[in-house]
């Protein structure tokens, strides 16, 4: 099974997170990001 990640906010803390992720030894295959007032 794949890893699916979703972010809420494209804040300083999403960055980071992100980052943080996407160097991990096994990064998940998708990240979303979606600005908090998206509609």
């Amino acid at each position: 099974m794949s890893e699916q990640l979703g972010f809420i906010g494209t804040g300083n803390i999403t960055t980071a997170m992100v980052e943080g992720l996407c160097t991990a030894d096994s990064p998940p295959v998708t990240i979303v990001v979606s600005p908090r007032n998206a509609v």
